[in-house]
């Protein structure tokens, strides 16, 4: 039966005429251009497209998981222009107040390059609890109402 697949070739890049990705083989230039370009801002999701790989291949890059030897002196340099694990307590404040002041979830989400999964959660005081948890009940408060009120715009009988 495995080779019945082989023969009529189902697999996923056929069906979905995808274009085969790349399978972990970058020579030491184009390992500098991808780290080169998460330095300079693009997103893991456009260099896995400009280089034919996946996300996870990027990630691993740009992380040294792989390919740790090339360029190791300038790791530490290249990693803290574009990897922040916490959030200050300012900018979570900022997050809070600009989210109270209608800003959008996506839009908060690549100002401070995080999930839109992630500034729901602070918004929702799931994460980052103990920042001014005296506002917690007029913030949610305001949220609920900017919902509310975008959804009332929202026409359904057109559907």
């Amino acid at each position: 039966m495995l080779t019945m697949f082989n023969e009529l070739d189902l697999s996923l890049y056929t069906i979905k005429n995808i274009k085969p990705k790349k399978i972990n083989k970058f020579n030491e230039i184009e390992i500098r251009k991808i780290r080169d370009g998460k330095k300079n801002g693009l997103t893991d999701d456009k260099l896995a497209e400009m280089f034919s790989c996946t996300v996870s291949n990027i990630r691993k890059i740009v992380s040294w998981a792989s390919y740790p030897k090339i360029d190791s002196d300038i790791k530490e340099e290249y990693k803290s222009t574009y990897i922040k694990k916490y959030l200050s307590h300012d900018e979570i404040r900022a997050i809070r107040e600009d989210r109270k002041n209608g800003a959008y979830l996506r839009d908060l989400a690549k100002k401070y390059r995080r999930t839109c999964q992630c500034i729901s959660a602070i918004c929702k005081w799931k994460t980052g609890a103990k920042v001014d948890v005296h506002l917690k009940n007029e913030y949610m408060g305001i949220y609920r109402k900017i919902a509310n009120d975008r959804l009332s715009r929202i026409d359904f009988t057109a559907a």
